[in-house]
């Protein structure tokens, strides 16, 4: 199955742990992570400024969780969204054929589906299946 985790979902893992550091877990070991450059640079970015990170250690990190990921070309094509950054994980979504989105973020979540595509919390992918 092919999955993409929002950004606060990996951040969250990467910072926090819980559930959605288990989502990340579970989405790397039974499931195809799908990422775009787009994400990838934000994770970087917001682990940098928000939690003074340093760029080397975390892009390390984020390479060996990506080593299997389908990686996807998100051209910014999609505007359905308030937020550019929800555009880029449902674009990520829709290019890579994704099954699930991963979200801890409500306006996402409040959609519920995007193109049959179902959004749903780490807690609720952690029941899935």
């Amino acid at each position: 199955m092919i999955v993409v985790l929002d950004t606060n979902i990996w951040i969250s893992a990467l910072f926090f742990g819980g559930k959605p550091e288990q989502a990340l877990l579970k989405a790397f070991e039974e499931d195809t992570i799908a990422v775009c450059k787009q994400l990838v640079e934000e994770i970087e970015e917001v682990a940098v400024r928000k939690f003074s990170q340093q760029a080397g250690p975390v892009r390390k990190r984020l390479d060996e969780l990506t080593a299997n990921a389908l990686w996807t070309k998100v051209l910014g094509e999609l505007k359905v969204s308030r937020d550019p950054d929800d555009d880029v994980v449902l674009e990520c979504a829709r290019n890579s054929k994704a099954q699930i989105i991963i979200s801890g973020d409500n306006d996402l979540l409040d959609l519920k589906y995007f193109e049959g595509i179902p959004i749903m919390s780490a807690g609720q992918y952690l029941k899935a299946r």
